[in-house]
């Protein structure tokens, strides 16, 4: 009795020990992909599940391949900015064993091919681009059978890597992403992207990009990274963690989108490999637009002024001297523009509507939100300084 219930504890150890060694993702070598290359059936598989179930356009994705079922896969193709499923409605590699073994093709009959697909923002699409790159390139050297059981393949740039079994958390949150795709939830991809992604790499073991040896060697490291519609802006400008106005209203743009990551190992790494810059603590990306409401590009376009109402003023502190590069725009039109004082305080901005409420922030001051009937309008700030 006793030997019985040390060998079934002997065994529930090894299976543990197994299930630890299989959450690790396996890299296909490219000596691999070529051995399989020389086999016939394998060759002819591969080329047939890119055929049928990879999308042209696929930058990243999962392959499935069952010993005993049907494949299937999930990419990104970034033609149409879609999450696609493509799923055999046969298994591909029983369809064409015979044919092959026989040496006659025209035997074999290519399966029909279910497909569902969702479409997904760019930020959503940066973020799961960055886990793939962090998987694949982190995954261990490991010979294996790349036909044993079910196995996972993903894919990324040229670099393969596999998951035998589901114990990987990867395969976990690729599972959920397939059935959000399949049920065509928008919300449900969103939320496993944003929050349960975070999670999944939590549960890898990860090396942040600034003490990886090959990264380091090639890449600048830096306390914090700005991007600005994908090209590296001065990281000085981004004062506090403030998204720095002037810049942009120079350049007659407005902010529209901005995201902010502090010591995300899995974002360090993709903006690294993207811009050759390692960020240890923050990275901000910003996406602006032309700001077609500010005073240059009106002036730049005159016939916009008979659809448009121009309100202009000075701001002023408590003892009457001009307040210099305050912030002003109209309050609660859902418009991000709004125009910067010169050195006289003074400010001109355009609206298509007929709101007559200011907001104003200034560095040092209290932010005001105000009402006027008459322009030009004389606006007074309060200083939030401690005397």
């Amino acid at each position: 009795m006793k030997r019985t219930a040390l060998f079934l504890a002997l065994v529930l150890v090894l299976a543990v020990f197994s299930a630890v060694a299989q959450d690790k993702l396996m890299r296909i070598s490219a000596d691999q992909l070529e051995s399989r290359k020389e086999v016939p059936h394998l060759a002819f598989h591969s080329k047939e599940i890119a055929h049928l179930l990879i999308p042209g356009h696929a930058e990243f994705g999962m392959i499935v391949v069952p010993s005993n079922g049907r494949e299937r896969a999930l990419s990104y193709d970034s033609l149409t900015q879609q999450l696609v499923i493509k799923s055999a409605a046969k298994s591909i590699w029983h369809e064409l064993y015979k044919p092959i073994e026989e040496n006659d093709l025209s035997r074999y009959k290519a399966p029909d091919v279910k497909t569902w697909a969702v479409r997904i923002s760019d930020i959503h699409a940066r973020k799961l681009r960055a886990l793939w790159r962090h998987v694949v390139s982190t995954a261990e050297d490991k010979p294996d059978n790349m036909l044993d059981g079910v196995t996972w393949q993903f894919f990324i740039g040229g670099q393969q890597a596999k998951a035998r079994r589901d114990y990987n958390p990867m395969v976990r949150f690729t599972q959920e992403i397939e059935e959000a795709v399949g049920q065509g939830s928008e919300y449900k991809i969103e939320f496993l992207i944003d929050f349960a992604l975070d999670k999944t790499i939590e549960r890898m073991d990860r090396l942040p990009a600034d003490q990886d040896p090959l990264l380091s060697k090639q890449c600048r490291v830096v306390d914090t990274l700005v991007v600005a519609n994908g090209e590296i802006m001065p990281s000085h400008l981004y004062r506090q963690g403030r998204t720095p106005r002037e810049y942009f209203y120079q350049r007659q743009q407005i902010v529209c989108d901005e995201r902010h990551y502090y010591r995300n190992a899995l974002m360090q790494r993709d903006y690294a490999e993207d811009y050759g810059i390692i960020a240890r603590n923050h990275i901000y990306d910003i996406t602006a637009l032309t700001d077609t409401l500010c005073d240059a590009y009106v002036q730049q376009h005159p016939d916009m002024k008979k659809n448009l109402r121009r309100i202009e003023g000075f701001v002023k502190d408590e003892i009457g001297q001009p307040v210099i590069n305050a912030w002003v725009f109209i309050s609660g039109n859902g418009w991000n523009g709004g125009a910067l004082t010169d050195a006289n305080g003074h400010f001109l901005l355009w609206t298509p509507g007929k709101e007559n409420n200011l907001s104003i922030y200034c560095d040092s001051y209290s932010p005001l939100k105000t009402s006027f009937d008459t322009l030009p309008v004389t606006i007074t700030l309060k200083s939030n300084r401690t005397p």
